[in-house]
């Protein structure tokens, strides 16, 4: 029951993890590797969702992000167009250090919600929250 609280060094390992690929694989490839993991993380997510309109899988992404450890917030007055806000980053001292990390969460994105996904701001280059915007593939 305890083991939760001991120090970790899983941002260490992540870093060293994903510098070794990008040294080994290059950027390309490491991309599309973070990219498929993302997509693999929003699928069942993705399935469940996908006969619903695009606000209501945007706030049961949002509750998804959450879960994640995620502070992820829908805005408090409806906009055009649907958006999540996360006043943390789970990622953050990886991804200022490496910021292809977010192609991973911008995949899973992507996979849940059917959706094309706009980083609009984002913590690792400088913004107060990240922010995701979603709008509906045109077919």
């Amino acid at each position: 029951k305890g083991l939760h609280l001991f120090p970790k060094n899983y941002e260490g390992f992540s870093l060293q993890m994903l510098t070794t690929l990008m040294e080994t694989l290059g950027d390309a490839q490491t991309e599309t590797i973070l990219k498929r993991l993302g997509r693999e993380m929003g699928k069942d997510l993705g399935t469940n969702l996908k006969d619903k309109p695009l606000s209501q899988r945007v706030e049961a992404i949002t509750e998804t992000l959450k879960a994640l450890g995620y502070d992820a917030h829908l805005p408090k007055t409806p906009e055009k167009t649907p958006s999540i806000s996360a006043y943390n980053c789970v990622y953050h001292k990886l991804a200022r250090t490496k910021p292809e990390i977010c192609n991973l969460d911008l995949a899973l994105l992507e996979e849940a919600s059917g959706a094309n996904v706009d980083h609009a701001a984002c913590m690792a280059k400088g913004d107060n929250a990240c922010r995701f915007s979603f709008t509906e593939k045109k077919n």
